[in-house]
């Protein structure tokens, strides 16, 4: 059976931050406390008072190792770096990528290992608690980390032992991850916002379970109307709304959970047999 995931709402704590999150719009706001707030609305008797106090561990190392050194971006890189790799032991899973576990910040804290977006969202919090600009990158495929100085700004690679990247180094990984014509744009140095929509992703034997949280004002999905089939002319009249639809078609089961913050839909994928049919039958 799929694990029951309960609605957000039933954890006051977790809906409290994660609400603050939601309406920040784009400013930046406590990644790590709200990172650990899904970590909660997905294990609601999850402690998180040991993994507070981590992350303010994290913080005191990284002022430690920054303590009495000249205020440059190579300074705070390193002091990043020697706590949450070299003290810490941080790094990327390379083993066992696709363990869930490596999506919920309280388990990589538990492991020391993760996603590249849950390591950023660490190295963001650390450099962010010594009031330093950081930020995680849109860069295709693979999650990295502007930090931001007072002589100029780094990139690095939360996932491979907080490697600094330069241009050199960022295009390779670009074509090794897109092929070997693909160039390096300005938007591979955009900042991404903290704010994004939550997506939760649950396996189990086989099954799946994906909840979206869209905080952008919800709506009532008994006020939908059907539109024409696609191969119906008079489907091109409707210029948006395909969304649901492909939804239903794919999905095995769908429920809206619509509330005046915004809108929790939760798709769920049975385990198929080759060629598609369902395990059990369906």
């Amino acid at each position: 059976m799929i694990p029951a995931y309960p609605p957000v709402g039933r954890v006051p704590e977790a809906e409290r931050k994660l609400r603050e999150a939601a309406q920040a719009g784009d400013a930046d706001f406590a990644i790590g406390e709200t990172a650990l707030a899904l970590s909660l609305a997905a294990r609601p008797a999850l402690d998180l008072s040991p993994y507070r106090a981590h992350l303010s561990e994290i913080a005191t190392s990284v002022a430690a190792e920054a303590q009495g050194k000249p205020d440059t971006i190579a300074g705070r890189v390193m002091a990043l770096n020697n706590a949450l790799v070299e003290r810490l032991g941080y790094r990327g899973d390379r083993d066992t990528y696709d363990d869930l576990r490596n999506a919920d910040l309280a388990h990589v804290i538990d492991r020391r290992r993760g996603l590249p977006v849950s390591l950023a969202v660490l190295w963001i919090d650390a450099a962010r608690a010594q009031g330093w600009a950081a930020w995680g990158l849109s860069f295709p495929s693979h999650f990295l980390v502007r930090v931001d100085g007072p002589d100029g700004r780094a990139i690095v690679d939360p996932f491979n032992f907080g490697q600094a990247l330069d241009t050199k180094a960022l295009r390779g990984l670009l074509k090794r991850l897109q092929g070997p014509d693909a160039e390096l744009q300005a938007y591979h140095y955009a900042a991404v916002p903290d704010r994004t929509v939550l997506l939760r992703c649950v396996v189990d034997d086989g099954e799946l379970e994906v909840a979206i949280t869209d905080h952008a004002g919800g709506f009532d999905p008994a006020s939908l109307t059907r539109h024409p089939e696609v191969t119906d002319p008079e489907r091109l009249e409707h210029e948006r709304g395909l969304g649901i639809p492909i939804i239903l078609m794919l999905a095995d089961e769908l429920t809206f959970s619509p509330s005046d913050g915004g809108t929790q839909v939760v798709m769920r994928f049975g385990p198929r047999l080759p060629g598609g049919t369902l395990r059990n039958g369906r």
